[in-house]
């Protein structure tokens, strides 16, 4: 779940008006995401409590993606989505995830996951996706994936034109 580290990086980035609040589940701060259905709610603090237990030290990021991260805005029939970046997936760690993940899952939570040198190495082929997913994303555990990352507006322009 959402570390105090992370919770403060993404209300630093929100208007003072449009922040988060933070509330104590578990022993530690979590994102209210108050803008979303319960049941994705429920579904995304699921995900995440597994997705930290289970990959531990390989893990660098959770991230809600998506219309869902925007706040103050229905989802209008759209599933929340959950950008998850490690350091490795190995089968074995795959393999874990599944049974935590599986209720979300069926709940209709999207999760995309991928390892900082994939991310990294997509910045060109994926530029515009991963500058949405920069541009409007809430970080709810780990580290920021997207701080230093450069996306070449140049080979990307080159592929889909100016």
């Amino acid at each position: 779940m959402p570390s105090n580290e992370a919770l403060e990086r993404s209300c630093s980035r929100a208007s003072p008006r449009s922040r988060p609040r933070a509330k104590l589940r578990y022993g530690y701060a979590v994102l209210e995401l108050d803008w979303l259905p319960e049941r994705t709610r429920e579904s995304i603090e699921v995900a995440t409590a597994a997705l930290v237990t289970t990959l531990a030290d390989q893990l660098i990021a959770v991230c809600l993606i998506g219309p869902a991260a925007k706040q103050d805005r229905r989802l209008r029939g759209a599933n929340a989505e959950l950008l998850v970046v490690a350091r490795s997936l190995e089968a074995e760690l795959l393999r874990a995830l599944a049974g935590g993940l599986a209720g979300p899952l069926r709940a209709g939570l999207q999760i995309r996951t991928v390892t900082d040198v994939e991310l990294a190495g997509s910045v060109d082929v994926h530029a515009l996706e991963i500058a949405q997913w920069r541009d409007h994303h809430l970080l709810l555990e780990g580290k920021d994936p997207f701080a230093g990352l450069e996306i070449s507006a140049t080979r990307s322009s080159a592929r889909y034109g100016p």
